[in-house]
């Protein structure tokens, strides 16, 4: 029942680019977090030793705001942020719609070189 769910919810979902044109933000916030689950299936995948925790790792977009534009499908906990990020394709796509991508936490850059 909650796959069913699950894969209703995120067919209504918009993709990135949708949710970046109907929001047309100056520039977004992209922050990786991890969610932490129990452990099932590939213990390995699923542990950050960053967090020496077990979880996926979702990607989180907000406008300067702070409102939530896009949540990222889940990837294993040991997954960098940024090599989510990129697996995502959310620097490029927010670059190429000309919304410049802020990290946010202790790298976060400026907006604008």
């Amino acid at each position: 029942m909650t796959a069913a769910v699950t894969g209703l919810l995120a067919d209504r979902a918009p993709g990135f680019l949708k949710a970046l044109r109907e929001a047309d933000p100056d520039h977004v916030l992209l922050d990786g977090t991890l969610a932490e689950c129990d452990c099932i299936g590939d213990r390995r995948a699923d542990h950050s030793h960053k967090h020496r925790r077990h979880g996926v790792n979702a990607q989180v977009v907000t406008d300067p705001g702070g409102h939530l534009l896009w949540l990222s499908p889940a990837l294993p906990g040991r997954t960098h942020d940024l090599t989510a990020a990129r697996t995502h394709r959310i620097i490029r796509s927010a670059s190429a719609r000309a919304s410049p991508c802020s990290p946010t936490g202790p790298t976060r850059a400026p907006a604008h070189g």
